[in-house]
C-alpha cells in the first residue's frame, strides 16, 4: 500500500505497525473443519534447516516460538472433501496462516510445503489455494480504505474444480461471527 505523500505513507505503515490493518485471506483446505469458525492459538518456531525449514507448533514457554493467532470461518463445503475458508492473521508470523490450518488437520491445497499425503493426492496439479482477499485499514486522512484483490487465476482452479462460487461469499465473513 503506498501513500500519496510521506505523511500519508507513515500513516499507512503505522496502521500495520499497530496492528489496525484488517487482512482477510480465502484458501481452500482439506476436510471439514470443525468448528467451523473460532480462532487458533497457537506458538510457531522455525524447525530445520534450509529447504527443510518449516515453522511448527511449539510450547508456550519455548524460547525460539512466538504468539500466533488466526480467526477462521468456514465459507462454503465441497461434500466433506474441501472447505473454502476466511482467514484472518491477528499476528503475522512467518507461514502463519499455512503452519495453522496444518496443525487444525485441515492443510491448504496445493501447499508444497505444509502438506499431508492425502491433501497432496486431493490437490492433484493444483498450485497453492490461498489468496490474499481484503486489506482493511483506517485511511490517512478520513474513514477507512479497503481494498479487495481479484481472485487469483490459480484460486480459480481451485474453484472450478470443487463447484466454489465467489459471489457466494459475505465480504466481511468475521462479521457474522462476532454477532454469534
Amino acid at each position: 500500500v503506498l501513500g500519496k505523500s510521506p505523511g500519508a505513507a507513515a500513516k499507512l505503515s503505522g496502521a500495520f505497525a499497530r496492528r489496525r490493518a484488517e487482512k482477510t485471506y480465502w484458501a481452500l483446505v482439506m476436510g471439514n473443519p470443525k468448528p467451523s469458525e473460532g480462532v487458533m492459538e497457537l506458538h510457531l518456531a522455525k524447525k530445520g534447516i534450509g529447504d527443510r525449514e518449516m515453522i511448527v507448533p511449539t510450547e508456550p514457554k519455548d524460547p525460539n516460538g512466538d504468539p500466533a493467532e488466526t480467526e477462521f470461518v468456514t465459507i462454503s463445503r465441497a461434500a466433506h472433501r474441501v472447505a473454502w475458508m476466511a482467514l484472518r492473521p491477528h499476528t503475522g508470523r512467518t507461514h502463519q496462516l499455512r503452519a495453522h490450518m496444518l496443525a487444525m488437520g485441515h492443510p491448504i491445497l496445493g501447499d508444497p510445503k505444509y502438506k499431508t499425503e492425502e491433501s497432496a493426492q486431493l490437490s492433484g496439479s493444483l498450485k497453492l489455494q490461498l489468496h490474499a482477499r481484503r486489506l482493511t485499514l483506517p485511511h490517512p486522512s478520513r474513514g477507512t480504505l479497503t481494498l479487495e484483490a481479484p481472485i487469483s487465476k490459480e484460486l480459480k482452479e481451485g474453484f472450478n474444480r470443487f463447484g466454489f462460487d465467489e459471489h457466494e461469499a459475505d465480504p466481511e465473513p468475521f462479521r457474522r461471527r462476532r454477532r454469534g
